[in-house]
């Protein structure tokens, strides 16, 4: 587990979403670099799915995964707006990829 999060920090996309992450408790709840987080987690989302690191068992029970999705939606503005962009793009979930849209796979994102 430790190895795989040393290998995310050599990934750009990973560090720039914690550098934006780090800061968004203090953006006002329409800041446009909402959107670029969504890109960010869109192109992650999308690499797990190719990798098969999606839709596979994590042994999370489904209520507490609900939980953790509303309770998200529900921390601040920031996440609640998040969530929204994502399924505009076809994506449901917060803690478990509930759906993954064909057709954004493979397609042409906003560059990293």
């Amino acid at each position: 587990m430790i190895a795989k999060k040393h290998e995310e920090l050599d990934d750009p996309d990973t560090v720039k979403l914690y550098s934006l992450l780090s800061g968004a408790l203090d953006w006002p709840a329409d800041d446009p670099r909402i959107v670029e987080i969504a890109d960010i987690m869109e192109r992650l989302m999308i690499r797990a799915v190719e990798a098969g690191e999606v839709g596979t068992d994590d042994g999370i029970d489904d209520q507490f995964v609900d939980l953790l999705d509303s309770t998200t939606a529900e921390s601040s503005p920031h996440a609640a707006r998040l969530l929204e962009i994502l399924e505009e793009r076809g994506w449901k979930g917060w803690t478990r990829i509930a759906r993954v849209p064909t057709d954004r796979l493979n397609a042409e994102l906003p560059p990293s």
